[in-house]
């Protein structure tokens, strides 16, 4: 990051303490401690030439300054390794900081009155969950299939057409909110910002050279990878993330190859599954170094709300139910397995409807700061 993009001296500055309450209730208690220091811009490893990084973004949410905060990619592009807050002399936390600009980003950025539901609501979580389980009973119901089956087949538990609406469903709402989020922060980070490149043939160029950064990113979390002593979250990130991955892989390639769920499931030995069962290790391995993390390491200095850990273990659920139902399939066990895959499938349904209103946005919204980050010669 370059120091001419941050801190305007002379810049007037709209204080909201609205805001300001909000970002505290978000997580940014801290923020009140900070004296300026600059202990948090010294030690952070992603901060480069100079930039205040994370410091201008704690010095507007003390302010309450709404345009800087969403105007600001920084909060993107921090990973949280929180060895800023470790070495605070004045244990302000300035990676909660980070972590509550990006909240507020994404409650700004989604269905404004849904976000305020499900962020500021403790019973908003719940009520999407129990929306979620009702529809998909519901479908049983509609379709003749709200019974115990009489074979292990999946088709039988639950009819394709049921998997096919509902999952299309929450799909959409998800890309539709999540797609609007993404084209909202990149106006506002993007907006009156002066471009570097003179020529439409200059931005094109460095439109396609931005690409390779994101892409590494995405693929191996370099920036994350520079927060030493945080590798153990950086691991349990990269294994939960590439699970995430093969399960989705995993599931198209079911959807293209066998959209009738002819046969299945699947053998042990069928590479699709050997996929799906690699990925749901991979997920639940890395949910469980995370957790630990919460408890012993770095994480630790994060206050988590209950938002965080209704995500966290919504993840975790989705790893151990797949993994629960294939235990009970192998075991030929018909009512456990029914019973197993029906919470997982709620819970699946439920993990992609939250998507956009959770940690979840940072997998479409992160790429696209980072991209243009670069563009705009901001890394």
């Amino acid at each position: 990051m370059k120091t001419g993009e941050y801190g305007q001296a002379g810049k007037l500055v709209k204080v909201d303490l609205d805001v300001r309450d909000i970002l505290m209730d978000y997580g940014a208690g801290g923020a009140s401690l900070c004296f300026n220091c600059g202990n948090c811009t010294a030690i952070c490893p992603p901060s480069e030439n100079g930039a205040p990084f994370p410091r201008s973004i704690v010095r507007s949410v003390q302010l309450g300054s709404r345009s800087d905060i969403l105007h600001s990619p920084e909060p993107w592009l921090c990973y949280f390794c929180n060895e800023c807050s470790a070495t605070c002399p004045r244990d302000a936390k300035p990676g909660n900081t980070m972590a509550a600009a990006r909240k507020y980003q994404i409650r700004s950025a989604t269905l404004a009155p849904v976000a305020d539901l499900l962020v500021s609501k403790k019973w908003g979580v719940f009520l999407l969950l129990g929306v979620t389980a009702l529809l998909y009973y519901a479908g049983l119901y509609y379709t003749g299939a709200l019974k115990l089956p009489s074979r292990l087949l999946f088709q039988a538990f639950v009819p394709e057409e049921v998997m096919h609406i509902a999952g299309m469903v929450a799909g959409i709402f998800a890309v539709a909110v999540m797609g609007v989020a993404i084209l909202r922060v990149l106006y506002w980070i993007s907006r009156d910002r002066e471009s570097r490149y003179s020529t439409l043939g200059a931005k094109i160029s460095a439109v396609f050279r931005s690409i390779p950064l994101v892409f590494t990113e995405v693929v191996a979390q370099r920036r994350m990878s520079k927060c030493k002593t945080g590798r153990p979250r950086w691991i349990g990130h990269m294994m939960t993330m590439w699970g995430f991955i093969g399960l989705f892989v995993t599931s198209g390639l079911i959807y293209m190859l066998n959209p009738g769920l002819a046969n299945y499931p699947y053998s042990f030995t069928n590479p699709i599954q050997i996929l799906a069962n690699v990925s749901a290790a991979s997920l639940v391995i890395g949910m469980s170094i995370l957790l630990m993390d919460r408890r012993t390491g770095r994480a630790t200095l994060q206050d988590h709300n209950y938002l965080d850990w209704v995500f966290f273990y919504t993840i975790f659920a989705a790893g151990i139910t797949g993994l629960v139902v294939e235990a009970f399939r192998f075991s030929g066990l018909l009512i456990p397995t029914f019973i197993a895959y029906s919470i997982h499938i709620i819970n699946v349904l439920f993990l992609i409807a939250f998507a956009p209103f959770s940690k979840f946005a940072h997998v479409g919204i992160r790429p696209f700061v980072i991209w243009y980050s670069k563009y705009a010669g901001l890394l």
